[in-house]
């Protein structure tokens, strides 16, 4: 795992890869403006680091998972899995999880924005971009 201003954020992006870096790029930014924001960036997806990603996020009020995959069902693999790591948390956060750029589809700054923009308003569950 890697951690960019986790520990003190409010809301939190999830993801992996190359994704991460635009995410990186909109957390300056809107640390900027004075949010509680940071990037918990999966380096190593298997096995799956469930206690460290329950650590990290614990107190987190709203975490965002953006993935580009999906996997059976609805969201992606990434998704089930942090869902899964917070499952027996003391206070379970909101999660939205976003899968996005899906065939090579760029997924751009202001697109990650206006999902930080949907999860802060309250919006949560399985969506796509």
């Amino acid at each position: 795992l890697e951690d960019y201003f986790v520990e003190n954020s409010e809301i939190v992006f999830v993801s992996m890869g190359a994704l991460s870096e635009n995410i990186e790029l909109v957390v300056d930014s809107l640390r900027e403006s004075g949010e509680k924001v940071g990037l918990l960036r999966v380096k190593c997806f298997r096995p799956f680091p469930m206690i460290q990603i329950a650590k990290t996020l614990e107190n987190a009020k709203i975490i965002i998972i953006l993935e580009k995959d999906v996997s059976l069902g609805v969201e992606g693999a990434l998704a089930t899995e942090v869902k899964a790591a917070l499952q027996d948390a003391r206070e379970r956060p909101s999660v939205l999880s976003m899968v996005c750029g899906l065939g090579g589809r760029d997924v751009t700054l202001k697109e990650i924005t206006e999902v930080y923009d949907k999860a802060k308003g309250g919006q949560t569950g399985p969506t796509w971009l």
